[in-house]
């Protein structure tokens, strides 16, 4: 057994104990309780700054997300939000949360451009999620940089993951 699939079981069983212990400390009701009034942190329209829906990738795999640029002159730092084991969308939405808009809403807010997008087969992005590996997923990421290094209004030397 490699290491990649020793990990992929020891997150696997770790989300597993998190939700189930989560089940039962807070309940279901409540973990699936999606009103608006709990989501406070989520921005709100009118954003003060742009937001483009952009794709990018290959023959292969198109990847859909949102990248967001800051009102004032550029050009910008950038980021990259990158998921973690599950089948998220660009906003990583679980239980009504979405963390990756809040993250990106902050950054963009103090002058650092961020990428989001749908993981392969997710969302508006193209590919099978299944049947995909980790290599897969960091070239994904990979053609993530080389989208926003051919933007002009990236510092291409300011890229970061987070």
């Amino acid at each position: 057994m490699n290491f990649t699939t020793l990990l992929s079981e020891a997150t696997t069983l770790f989300i597993i104990c998190f939700f189930f212990s989560l089940h039962f400390l807070v309940g279901e009701e409540h973990m699936l309780q999606t009103n608006q009034k709990n989501r406070s942190q989520e921005p709100k329209l009118p954003f003060p700054y742009f937001v483009e829906e952009v794709s990018y990738g290959d023959i292969e795999i198109s990847l859909s997300g949102t990248l967001t640029l800051p009102i004032t002159t550029g050009p910008f730092p950038a980021v990259i939000l990158i998921h973690g084991s599950s089948p998220l969308d660009r906003d990583e939405t679980m239980f009504g949360h979405k963390p990756f808009l809040v993250l990106a809403d902050h950054f963009t807010r103090h002058g650092i451009a961020v990428l989001r997008f749908d993981k392969r087969g997710v969302g508006k992005s193209t590919g099978i999620y299944d049947n995909a590996t980790i290599e897969d997923f960091c070239d994904d990421v990979a053609k993530g940089v080389e989208y926003l290094k051919s933007r002009p209004e990236i510092i291409k030397n300011q890229i970061g993951l987070v």
